[in-house]
């Protein structure tokens, strides 16, 4: 990337997603310590692109972007603990003049993101670390509601006492690790 947006250099950004609704067209990438709340994405089909007006403030800058993962058509942008939301979902639509959006709205309140490494799809459901263990993230295609519940109550008292923001996880053989 050699793109600049506010004054602030992307390439410094170190975690990305992709997305573009229903397939994956654009990449958005986000990690920026000096923007830590802050998301850019790509032009259509052209990761080396970076427009001017192609970033979103995503909640306060109390919380910083730790995510992404994606569920059906929406892209979940996970944020780490703080005064601020703790995920926002990103929709992808047509304005009035056919050109796409991103909008967000604000996901299920629980437990921040705690490591960018430690994010994962398994059966169709998301997980991710946070301080409080590991979560899952349940919802249904109709009605685009997201619930949040903790999984891993019955390792928590070993995995808690490990330092976590850096941990990686990975799905194989139809679990998460």
């Amino acid at each position: 990337f050699a793109k600049t947006t506010e004054h602030i250099d992307i390439n410094a950004c170190r975690i990305y997603g992709l997305y573009g609704g229903k397939n994956d067209t654009r990449v958005f990438v986000s990690g920026n310590p000096e923007a830590p709340n802050c998301d850019w994405q790509s032009g259509l089909y052209d990761p080396t692109y970076f427009p001017d007006t192609g970033y979103t403030k995503i909640g306060s800058d109390a919380s910083d972007i730790i995510g992404y993962v994606r569920q059906y058509d929406t892209q979940i942008v996970l944020k780490s603990d703080g005064q601020d939301a703790k995920q926002y979902l990103r929709t992808f639509q047509l304005d009035a003049n056919d050109k796409p959006t991103y909008p967000l709205k604000q996901g299920a309140e629980a437990a921040g993101a705690i490591s960018p490494y430690a994010i994962d799809v398994l059966d169709g459901t998301p997980y991710y670390l946070s301080a409080q263990g590991v979560m899952g993230i349940y919802g249904t295609y109709v009605t685009e509601y997201r619930t949040i519940a903790g999984v891993s109550q019955r390792i928590n008292p070993r995995l808690l006492q490990e330092p976590l923001d850096q941990a990686v996880a990975c799905v194989w053989d139809g679990k998460y690790y």
